[in-house]
């Protein structure tokens, strides 16, 4: 790959990454907050999701999932509840407001991205979709590569 290909690839990504920032007002959350939310969602259980496995699973902190999830409760859209029968484990749930806000915000992105279907055509978007896939794949075996 030559200098002129790094840094045309550098550039979009950089620019695909800011103009993401283009829908962040849908759903008045920081990209933390957001990932943090979403993996709450989907991983949550009757008894809830240990905050300790969030912070495993996103690679983020003790500190930083604490601080994260303080900023959820205080937007009312998650609680924190001490687990019974081990006081140290704390349990995250979402709120019946957390879930109206999930569905709401659901919908808006996905209206925002029909959009951009609808701009870019549906084979672009599959075209796309493959492409950013084989991106992510080979960004992760470098980095595994690079880790050894």
């Amino acid at each position: 790959m030559g200098k002129n290909d790094r840094q045309q690839l550098y550039a979009a990504v950089c620019r695909v990454r800011k103009s993401t920032n283009g829908f962040r007002h849908l759903i008045d959350l920081t990209p933390g907050e957001f990932m943090v939310f979403n993996h709450v969602m989907c991983m949550q259980s009757q008894k809830g999701v240990r905050a300790s496995e969030l912070s495993q699973h996103l690679k983020i902190s003790r500190p930083g999932i604490s601080h994260l999830l303080r900023n959820l409760e205080c937007k009312g859209l998650i609680e924190r509840r001490t687990s019974m029968e081990d006081r140290r484990a704390v349990y995250v749930h979402i709120t019946d407001n957390g879930r109206e806000f999930y569905r709401s915000m659901i919908s808006s992105i996905s209206k925002y991205m029909d959009h951009v279907v609808e701009k870019m055509g549906h084979q672009k978007i599959e075209h796309l979709t493959v492409l950013l896939n084989e991106l992510a794949d080979a960004v992760n075996a470098v980095a595994k590569l690079q880790a050894v």
